[in-house]
């Protein structure tokens, strides 16, 4: 029943912390909501100083935001993404051997390896907003929305938990380390607390407001922190008030402490402020929305600062505008410098932006998902942060190129030298790689080499080789170095015989083959290239031309090509096969080529060959035949003139007329006119004729003498 109650409780805590985020966003303020903010027993820590490249949230005790390292190299290249199980808004922190830590709102604390894959992860009971904090010892401290202040080691495991309320207000503040080990902290109770390396309470400083923001340690260990109720407080580190400085409306802002002990600081009054270390007003500056976001001091005093305006102010140290950035999205995320000068920070629609010192864009990507992750800056310059689309990103670029690159000839070896990149690249750099080519425009990869010399050995005397050498880091391959040139010497007395490279090599008339001579030892080890002072030729009827060892194909057949070298009278013969094939079709001949006249019911049969632009004969091709079937036949019956080719592609034979006349009946010739009346005449006297010739037959008389009774 106990376990259903917790579970209960822990459900509807997370459900009101979205609804209360979500109604801020459309207010556009980010609140943290978790219940309000007794250390569980652990090991005592002898923690004193902060360690690594990014320690803490703003980078260091004063907040700056300033990383001493370059950054200039960084390019927007996002080199992977580690995924977890909801939101990050916790601002990663980096530790000296390059662990990334940052916590998740799917309540798990991750350590992440420089490459981007899980070290470790440890599971709280609250969303983890809270920024993670690192110390000397690698004790890594952050705290949790289930109230609890965690210390782990740096292989995971809980040295001690610190409860600073006797009810789990939530911890979203992210923890500062004080010269003497003193963990400062804020909670949702309103508190401010100290707690000891060993996870026991020092003290407790009480405002009227809840407590977001992340203290800021000044040299002289005066604590400064932000709350809820307006005002900037001023805290000794014994846990007296020194004074607090009140603005118009909450505070979210971290402060940060300049060199000369100004302090900078935004409010929810649309104000940057700048106080004065005894607590009075320097000067404000009214921005055009809400400053959530922390300030970041550069190097030269410049104060860069996000608003809900959409707008990244810098300012002066006297308080006037330096330049204004639209990012085209408000601003919560508090912006850092690299070494270099350059700024980073994100913005509510997901654009994360380098931009440089003068106000100009350096470049900007979009992820798509809110940023209120503040950047952290990597001992190499990279950059990470986290996204509302659950992903903790790491951001770099690749190396630039390697300088000063020479390349010194020996006999059959050059000898490679330069010096590494200016800038080495993100993740960790990871060797060199050197590419070679007998040609400027077709250079291959030759080796990997992990320091800044390389011999290259075996190499044909004589011939020149071109070079250049890429440096390779975790984030990529980097830029290409300048070329370089060498000619390796021959030794001549070891010269044995020579060979022509290709051997058996088939060719489009109209293409060039490129023809190399090379010169062996009797063990058939390359020492000399002869090509340029090679005799070549090609036997007769092959046409075509030469440029030097570049023969031009012409004719189609299959050719010798032969090479002569002579070096002090003793001549040196290689011969190898060429097969010149037809190139494409340039014109069509048709057969019978002459114009046609037949009558219906006749056909003609056409025949057509190809040739390329040499006259070679391309044997089968397939013609598309006009006016005709596939096989050349002409065999239209409809009278009129019909044109007849023959198409390969886009080329057409010359077109022939094929006139197709009718076929006479048996009236339609006017001589028929002329022989009908003699027919009718030559009928009439047959018939006539007939007539006289047939025999009459005798009448019957009485005989002579009378009739015989």
């Amino acid at each position: 029943m106990a376990e259903n109650i917790i579970e209960t409780r822990r459900t509807f805590k997370k459900a009101f912390s979205v609804t209360i985020v979500l109604l801020m966003f459309l207010n556009g303020t980010l609140v943290i909501m978790g219940n309000e903010c007794t250390a569980d027993g652990g090991e005592a820590s002898l923690t004193n100083f902060e360690e690594g490249p990014w320690p803490k949230f703003r980078g260091d005790r004063r907040n700056t935001g300033l990383s001493s390292h370059d950054t200039s190299y960084v390019d927007g290249t996002v080199r992977w993404d580690f995924r977890t199980g909801h939101q990050i808004t916790s601002s990663p922190a980096v530790g000296a051997d390059g662990t990334i830590y940052v916590g998740s709102w799917d309540e798990d604390f991750y350590a992440i390896n420089p490459d981007g894959t899980e070290r470790w992860s440890y599971s709280t009971d609250g969303f983890v907003k809270s920024s993670p904090t690192i110390a000397e010892d690698g004790t890594i401290y952050v705290g949790s929305d289930d109230g609890y202040l965690y210390a782990f080691d740096s292989e995971g495991s809980l040295k001690w938990r610190y409860r600073p309320s006797t009810w789990s207000a939530s911890i979203a503040s992210s923890p500062s380390i004080g010269e003497d080990g003193t963990i400062y902290v804020g909670c949702f109770d309103n508190s401010l607390y100290a707690v000891n390396p060993d996870g026991t309470e020092r003290w407790e400083f009480e405002t009227e407001g809840n407590i977001f923001s992340s203290p800021a340690i000044n040299e002289d260990g005066t604590i400064y922190v932000g709350s809820w109720d307006g005002n900037l407080y001023a805290i000794n580190p014994n846990g007296t008030e020194k004074w607090r400085f009140e603005t118009n409306d909450n505070i979210y802002s971290s402060p940060s402490i300049a060199v000369d002990g100004t302090i900078y600081v935004g409010s929810d009054d649309e104000k940057l402020y700048a106080i004065n270390p005894d607590g009075t007003e320097r000067w404000n500056y009214s921005t055009g929305g809400r400053v959530y976001s922390s300030p970041a001091i550069a190097e030269d005093g410049t104060i860069y600062v996000g608003s809900g305006d959409n707008h990244i102010y810098a300012m002066d140290p006297d308080g006037t505008e330096k330049w204004s950035l639209n990012s085209n999205g408000p601003i919560r995320s508090s912006p850092v410098v690299g070494g270099d000068g350059t700024v980073y920070f994100g913005n509510d629609v997901g654009l994360f932006y380098g931009v440089n010192p003068n106000g100009t864009q350096r470049w900007r990507i979009n992820v798509g998902a809110i940023l209120l992750s503040s950047p952290a800056i990597g001992g190499d310059g990279s950059i990470y942060f986290g996204c509302f689309d659950n992903n903790l990103y790491a951001i770099g670029g690749v190396p630039s190129a390697p300088l000063n690159v020479e390349a010194t000839p020996g006999s059959g070896i050059v000898q490679l030298t330069w010096d590494p990149p200016l800038e080495m690249g993100g993740g960790g750099f990871q060797g060199y790689k050197i590419y070679r080519g007998t040609s400027m425009d077709d250079m291959d990869f030759l080796a990997n080499e992990d320091t800044t010399s390389y011999l290259d050995e075996g190499l044909t005397g004589g011939r020149t080789y071109n070079y250049y050498i890429t440096a390779v880091s975790g984030d990529g391959e980097g830029e290409e170095s300048d070329v370089v040139s060498a000619t390796p010497s021959i030794d001549w007395t070891l010269l044995d015989h020579m060979e022509i490279d290709p051997r058996d090599e088939t060719a489009i008339a109209g293409r060039e083959v490129d023809y190399r001579a090379i010169g062996y030892d009797e063990n058939k080890r390359e020492i000399a290239d002869l090509t340029e002072d090679t005799e070549w030729s090609i036997m007769e009827g092959a046409g075509g031309s030469w440029d030097g060892s570049r023969y031009a194909a012409e004719h189609a057949g299959e050719w010798t090509v032969t090479g002569i070298y002579i070096r002090e009278g003793i001549e040196f013969t290689d011969q190898v096969s060429l097969t010149v094939e037809p190139g494409a079709v340039n014109y069509i001949e048709i057969s019978p080529s002459g114009d046609q006249t037949i009558k219906t019911g006749e056909t003609v049969s056409f025949s057509a060959e190809a040739y390329d632009e040499y006259g070679n004969l391309i044997p089968d091709p397939l013609f598309t035949w006009v006016n005709a079937d596939e096989n050349g036949v002409f065999d239209k019956r409809e009278t009129g003139v019909h044109e007849v080719s023959a198409r390969i592609g886009g080329v057409s034979s010359e077109r022939v007329k094929v006139t197709v006349e009718d076929r006479p009946g048996f009236l339609s010739n006017y001589w028929w006119l002329l022989i009908l009346p003699v027919i009718v005449v030559l009928l009439v006297f047959i018939s006539k004729r007939r007539k006289k010739e047939t025999p009459v037959p005798p009448e019957i008389h009485g005989q002579e003498g009378g009739l015989t009774h």
